[in-house]
């Protein structure tokens, strides 16, 4: 069925969907140390229509961030970010993007009200033979969805044991699902690729009225 991304029934539909892949993964408080795959959970047309606030559709007021060995480094001038690129070209990272564009903030409102604790977007640029961050872990529950490209992904032992072979590589509509504090690493392959982090900070509830 054709979903036309510009409805109003696309935050929700692109929401919902996460949510399913969520609750099918044992939810975000769910203490099994694995991820979790669905492959092809969304259409691939149906993402490609969705504005993304990235490149030069970057809000003004909206940092780029790159990460380094040790830190990460952010920039709200394009000029400066295109300098520190061309000086060390990484992943770029668009943090916190749920407060730009309609489709982001509805699905971030349904996806908070779903869960029950604060949700944030990044969208992670890659182009071939970009830097990332390496094998780390995140203090949150993480959610990874494939927009464009494919990205090579080590998950689990395989970031332990640093074996050459990814664990999955994510194409477009491909979901990923893994929980808070599971070891990780990716890169992109085969020319530019963008998926988005969906991040449920389990730190941060909401709290009712």
């Amino acid at each position: 069925m054709h979903i036309d991304a510009l409805h109003e029934n696309a935050a929700e539909f692109f929401a919902g969907t996460i949510g399913e892949a969520i609750q099918a993964s044992g939810g975000v408080l769910s203490t099994a140390e694995r991820h979790y795959y669905y492959p092809g959970a969304l259409q691939e047309q149906f993402l490609a229509n969705l504005p993304l606030p990235i490149g030069a559709n970057r809000p003004h007021n909206q940092k780029i961030v790159f990460p380094t060995a040790t830190d990460f480094e952010r920039f709200s001038s394009g000029g400066a970010a295109l300098e520190a690129y061309a000086n060390n070209p990484r992943t770029t990272i668009y943090e916190d993007t749920a407060h730009h564009g309609d489709w982001q903030q509805g699905a971030a409102r349904y996806l908070m009200g779903l869960l029950g604790y604060q949700v944030a977007f990044s969208f992670f640029d890659s182009a071939h033979g970009d830097g990332g961050i390496g094998p780390h872990r995140d203090n949150w529950h993480n959610v990874a969805v494939q927009f464009y490209g494919k990205k090579a992904w080590w998950l689990g032992n395989d970031v332990m044991l640093q074996t050459p072979e990814p664990t999955l590589v994510l194409s477009p509509g491909d979901i990923l699902v893994f929980p808070q504090n599971y070891p990780h690493d990716v890169r992109a392959i085969l020319g530019h690729s963008v998926h988005l982090s969906i991040e449920t900070r389990l730190d941060t509830p909401i709290k009712s009225a």
